[in-house]
């Protein structure tokens, strides 16, 4: 597999990178489909009637105190349908609190979260507590939601010992790069972003190192690129996230604000950022106006390098 550079120049000083759009979709964008796209249970809908499949769904309820922890098997996800990141994960009819997965992403695995058991009382007081906290990144978007608790199982890998995470940045209906990764990865600071046909970008800057070995192409890549561009037709940006399982492929997420609108985002080469922030056209004002926020950021990078440099 060989290392493909971009056949791009260096990035003008009056280009916009991705996280620039970003933020202005952080700041600006209430288009009621964003919000229908944090809704984990609307999204479930959405991705049935493209014919997409999910995880199995184990369970509903408006209200946790509806739970029944006795029903779910013993190994599952319980969620929280308004926002990432609010998992808790039961195993051997054990409750631990989840989250984005961090913690159990060491050689340790779900093991590491053995030190930190919920009682079902404070599971049901964490998951109402989620349920009425609006989504940090969307506050606004908490009207347009009717948020709810799922029960999902744990996924398995098709190809063990590994379950990767696909996101496939799509612009415009059209996947124009995949990211590559699984817990261990991220937790060493390892990612690599592919194009269609699985040729490793070559960046200028690396925020992460690449994993060794880079992962296989996988055999439904070509399943995985159609149903991505279908879930994503007419939408400006979404990443839709892939989970190749022993379920098959299944759908884990969109996402509208990936990297929750970090800087230097997606990674550290400002010419990729930039080529894929081309994708994403926005109105004129509203480019001018997160060019002018671009520019004092710079400024205040450099500032803070040269204080550094001075001490």
């Amino acid at each position: 597999m060989g290392d493909r550079r971009l056949e791009l120049p260096a990035p003008r000083c009056w280009q916009l990178d991705f996280s620039a759009k970003l933020w202005w979709r952080l700041r600006h964008d209430r288009r009621p489909w964003l919000a229908a796209r944090l809704d984990k249970l609307a999204l479930r809908e959405y991705a049935a009637r493209h014919g997409v499949a999910t995880a199995p769904l184990l369970a509903v309820v408006d209200d946790p105190r509806q739970l029944d922890f006795a029903a779910p098997p013993d190994d599952c996800f319980v969620q929280a349908t308004n926002a990432s990141g609010r998992n808790l994960v039961r195993l051997a009819g054990q409750l631990y609190q989840f989250g984005n997965g961090e913690a159990c992403a060491g050689a340790a695995g779900y093991q590491a979260l053995a030190t930190a058991p919920l009682s079902e009382p404070a599971a049901r007081h964490l998951l109402a507590r989620w349920l009425a906290q609006p989504y940090h990144l969307a506050p606004w978007a908490q009207a347009l939601l009717q948020p709810r608790v799922i029960v999902e199982p744990l996924l398995q890998p098709r190809v063990p010992p590994v379950l990767y995470d696909y996101r496939c940045l799509t612009f415009d209906g059209r996947v124009r790069t995949i990211s590559v990764a699984c817990p261990l990865d991220r937790q060493r600071g390892q990612a690599v972003f592919f194009d269609r046909h699985w040729q490793p970008f070559g960046l200028t800057r690396y925020r992460e190192a690449l994993p060794d070995p880079l992962p296989a192409r996988p055999a439904n890549l070509e399943a995985m690129l159609a149903t991505a561009e279908l879930l994503a037709a007419g939408l400006d940006f979404v990443q839709v996230d892939r989970w190749d399982t022993t379920a098959g492929l299944l759908l884990g997420e969109l996402t509208i604000y990936p990297d929750a609108g970090a800087l230097e985002a997606p990674s550290g080469c400002r010419a990729f950022n930039c080529w894929l922030a081309g994708h994403w056209p926005l109105p004129p004002a509203a480019a001018a106006e997160t060019w002018v926020r671009q520019r004092a950021w710079w400024a205040w990078r450099r500032l803070c390098g040269s204080l550094r440099r001075w001490r």
